[in-house]
């Protein structure tokens, strides 16, 4: 199974901030923005997903 991490707008930066800096540069480029809706799906080093992240 892989993670489901629900966050809310004022919710990202602090999450970002804790997330290692490859996973925050990833989401980032992705433009996520956590607003109702979004999703991204974080890759792990084998390409599949190791989380996803939902507005």
């Amino acid at each position: 199974m892989v993670p489901l991490t629900l966050l809310t707008k004022d919710e990202l930066a602090p999450w970002l901030a804790a997330a290692p800096p490859q996973t925050a540069a990833w989401v980032r480029a992705s433009g996520f923005k956590a607003a109702p809706g979004n999703v991204c799906l974080i890759p792990g080093t084998d390409g599949g997903p190791v989380r996803v992240l939902a507005g």
